[in-house]
């Protein structure tokens, strides 16, 4: 019998009759099937085979008895079809084209009909089926949805005008191969891979997973419902089958697929929202409708990315960098953000909820991810962040930092010391880090940006400032540091206490005060007593010396009171006033204090007496009287140590020699140390300004008004204003000097007030207002504002709270000077390896990296663990090294040239 007679014959049989032959008549058709040369004859047989004669076969036979024989060669038979498709001639007539495309159309719908004929007859079983039994089958399903959706996909640019004659049965195409899609996803959920699984079986799966994520990437455009359902089933098999899949599946790319998705999304969804200004004004409407969609299916593929990272974390790699980058994205337009979308509320929380929730889970899955690690404190990566990229880099460090007390020991190390390694890419350990982002983050700390209050055990929802959920997470996070990596945490807060950066300065003050709070007394004692070395090295009018200053005072309190019986012995008042004319008296015991103020009190009285008496006065004579003057400052200051520690008869002999200095003054004007030293007097006096009369005011005034003539600098300007604030409270007695004295006060007002330093005028009207507010001498007020109407304007819009008038926002004003910086910093650095540097405003980053700076910062290190080990031989042992320490820093401020900042 022929070929032909033989196909004719067949299809007429029934169902019995092919059961009957089935043996001799499948192998027939098979042969003819892979010899058949006619597509249309391979199509015709391979229905005859799928139609008559798969359902007289046993499931578990299928495989072996048909399908190994067929579905490769109707693969093949599908791929030429298509490839006859792409070549023909588009130049015929419309008609003959059409009648061509649609009989191959039609050829390829008859395979996928075979195909989910195939897939439905073995998905009908009711008992669980072993993968190996249809092992052909899946790959070939997956390999014609691939075709048929792609197909569709390129149908507009492959047909072009022969679109429209076509398009009925692309749509019928479209549609049975989603029908097919539905079929063979009912059928992999049947099929178990149990028992004992060959390399053959694993790669057969592995191959139908990754081919269910390549329909994905094809399907994504075409239908939404589509692509749910396949990322769905793909989800369920990797994580069902995770055991042998983990090693061969290549998950990394599809979550580097999803974060594209997702990413591109999420920047499609703030063009659907209505645009909002600043103020919360609806500019133009959105399409809700079109939001609410979009964030569902955003928040559906975020979903399917937790769920594989969380299952493959172990074994994933590169896709460590696109979450990372997913990451930033998502937080860079939305609250906190200054340089978000301006949006509703109700929108920004629909967004956290289907979004940004998901960052704590995939953080805390790619903590071990080398990827990852180096986006968050590599140093190309913090250094090379953009201005809107800083905030959400540091949110994201935070969860990291939460995260660190978790994870193993070896774990730790990567991210605490990050260049323990010659491989290792150079980067800042995590603690480091935060002090670079913050420094980056300077606008959102000083606006200041609010961030949920993560910290927060009573209110959840509640918003704290940035710094402040910063600093306590920071607190928290020293407490659980290992000890052995405290000497890294001791470098980091050293380098930036001693930063030109007020944000990281003053991180570092509040978290070493934590440390020092929470550890021994000895650690405190420790660290007291070498920070006051340091103070004794760079005293002076330097950020730096502030910074140590404001640390130590902090500290103070926290030492036990022997301990502060050794500080007043190891730095006696005679050798170390400059010291003491900072160090806070409240912070010591009551009796250190008491002790402290008589000492500093009879001191400077004898030194401010020594003056007066001395006939011919040096330039040097000032630079004493000055810390004399500086040490009763620092106690004046300070109204509970005045009130419960100084004296009435002590502060009587402070106010009669300090009324003397006055008539030291008048031939030494011209000086400016001269000029320094009154102005520092002229401070005194406020404090002791109702002791005085009106003789001696008036006096003070005509020193004062005589000086203003003659320029003087800023700090003298705003003693002035200080004594002039102190001045309101008193009440003058009638003498003959009162009138004199009323009309020398509006004169040095209207001199401040008409200063054009934005610092002394915005000091001289708060002055002025508070003076009006508190004086009885109500008729000299509008004497001091009454002949400049500029003044008049600027005293009105100060009692209103009325800004000064500016084009440029704060926020934009802030931004813009930090790149400005930014550019200086670059310019400097690029300088440094050719001509000198022209002048500029310092740094606002001192990073510590010239050879000098690092050498302190070791020195400075090795002082504190010699502290730490040898407590009780302090100064003894330690007193060359200590030594050496202050020339280094000497010599470091000299090069850097801090001591002038």
């Amino acid at each position: 019998m022929s070929q032909t007679t033989f196909l004719e014959s067949v299809v007429s049989w029934d169902h019995q009759k092919c059961q009957q032959n089935l043996d001799e008549a499948l192998p027939k058709l098979i042969d003819f099937l892979q010899n058949a040369e006619i597509i249309q004859e391979k199509v015709g047989i391979l229905k005859i085979i799928c139609q008559l004669f798969l359902p007289c076969i046993q499931i578990e036979e299928s495989e072996n008895k048909l399908f190994r024989h067929i579905i490769e060669k109707a693969c093949c038979s599908f791929d030429c079809i298509l490839n006859d498709i792409k070549q023909i001639n588009k130049n015929q007539d419309i008609s003959v084209l059409s009648g061509q495309v649609l009989g191959l159309l039609e050829l390829l719908s008859d395979i996928v009909e075979c195909y989910e004929v195939c897939v439905k007859y073995v998905g009908s079983t009711e008992v669980p089926l072993a993968w190996n039994k249809v092992q052909s089958l899946p790959t070939g399903a997956v390999h014609i949805l691939k075709g048929t959706y792609g197909h569709c996909k390129g149908s507009s640019e492959l047909y072009g005008e022969l679109l429209v004659h076509v398009s009925e049965p692309l749509s019928a195409l479209f549609r049975k191969a989603h029908s097919l899609q539905m079929a063979f996803l009912n059928l992999i959920d049947k099929l178990t891979v149990d028992g004992s699984v060959t390399d053959k079986d694993i790669d057969s799966v592995c191959c139908v997973c990754y081919g269910l994520f390549e329909v994905c990437q094809i399907v994504t455009s075409l239908d939404v419902k589509l692509v749910v359902t396949l990322w769905k089933a793909i989800s369920k098999h990797a994580v069902q089958k995770k055991e042998l899949l983990r090693h061969h599946l290549d998950v990394d790319k599809m979550i580097q697929y999803l974060c594209s998705e997702i990413s591109n999304g999420y920047t499609y969804l703030f063009q659907l929202l209505p645009h909002v200004d600043e103020e919360g004004m609806v500019l133009s409407q959105g399409d809700e409708k079109g939001f609410q969609k979009s964030v569902k299916i955003l928040g559906f593929q975020m979903k399917i990315t937790v769920t594989l990272v969380r299952e493959y974390s172990d074994y994933l790699s590169d896709c460590g960098s696109d979450v990372y980058k997913l990451l930033i994205h998502l937080q860079r337009m939305m609250p906190p953000s200054i340089h978000r979308h301006q949006t509703e509320d109700h929108h920004n929380e629909e967004i956290k909820r289907q979004l940004l929730n998901a960052t704590e889970p995939l953080v805390s899955c790619f903590l071990t991810n080398t990827k990852f690690l180096q986006c968050l404190i590599s140093n190309s990566s913090v250094d090379d962040l953009t201005v809107s990229d800083s905030l959400p880099h540091l949110l994201l460090t935070i969860h990291v930092m939460n995260s660190i007390p978790k994870l193993s020991d070896i774990e730790k190390e990567r991210w605490l010391s990050p260049n323990n390694h010659p491989e290792d890419s150079p980067a800042h350990s995590l603690i480091q880090t935060i002090f670079y982002l913050l420094n980056k983050c300077s606008v959102e700390v000083i606006l200041p940006v609010n961030v949920p209050g993560l910290s927060s055990t009573s209110k959840k929802d509640k918003e704290v400032c940035l710094y402040d959920e910063i600093c306590v997470h920071f607190c928290g996070f020293i407490g659980s540091l290992p000890v052995k990596h405290f000497h890294k945490l001791e470098e980091v807060l050293l380098v930036n206490l001693l930063s030109t950066s007020p944000v990281c300065s003053q991180l570092a003050t509040d978290a070493w005060c934590f440390l020092v709070r929470y550890g021994s007394a000895e650690l405190c004692d420790s660290h007291v007593k070498l920070l006051l070395e340091i103070m004794k090295n760079i005293q002076g009018h330097t950020i730096q010396y502030r910074n140590v200053t404001v640390l130590v005072n902090r500290m103070i309190k926290f030492l036990a009171k022997e301990h502060q019986v050794d500080i007043i012995k190891l730095y006696p008042l005679s050798n170390h006033m400059t010291l003491w004319s900072a160090l806070s008296i409240s912070g010591f015991t009551s009796t250190n204090a008491r002790s402290l103020v008589d000492d500093i009190v009879g001191h400077c009285v004898k030194n401010i007496y020594n003056f007066i008496n001395t006939t011919e006065k040096k330039p040097d004579s000032f630079v004493f009287l000055i810390s004399s003057i500086d040490c009763l400052l620092n106690i004046f200051n300070d109204s509970d140590v005045v009130e419960k520690y100084l004296l009435p008869n002590a502060q009587s002999t402070v106010v009669e020699k300090t009324v003397m200095i006055c008539n030291s003054f008048s031939d030494w004007l011209i000086l400016p140390i001269t000029r320094l030293c009154l102005a520092k007097v002229i401070h005194l006096y406020s404090f002791i300004l109702p002791n005085l009369n009106n003789k001696e005011i008036l006096q003070i005034l005509i020193l004062i008004s005589t000086v203003m003539t003659q320029r003087p600098d800023q700090y003298f300007k705003l003693s002035v204003a200080v004594f002039l604030q102190h001045l309101g409270s008193v009440k003058l007695s009638p003498s003959f000097e009162q009138s004199q004295i009323l009309n020398k006060i509006p004169e040095i007002f209207n001199s401040l007030l008409s200063d054009t330093n934005s610092i002394i005028k915005h000091k001289a009207l708060e002055t002025f207002t508070k003076f009006a507010e508190i004086t009885v001498h109500e008729s000299i007020v509008p004497q001091c504002i009454q002949n400049d109407t500029n003044i008049q304007d600027s005293v009105v819009a100060f009692l209103n709270k009325t800004p000064f008038p500016s084009a440029v926002k704060r926020k934009d004003y802030l931004i813009n000077l930090l790149n400005n910086t930014d550019e200086e910093d670059d310019s400097d650095e690029r300088n440094d390896c050719g001509q000198e540097p022209s002048s500029k405003r310092p740094r606002t980053e001192d990073c510590g990296k010239s050879e000098n700076q690092q050498q302190l910062i070791d020195l400075l290190l090795s002082c504190c663990q010699g502290l730490q080990e040898n407590k009780d031989a302090i100064p003894n042992q330690l007193i060359m090294r200590l030594k050496e320490t202050r020339n280094l820093i000497g010599s470091f401020l000299d090069k850097k040239g801090l001591d002038k900042l």
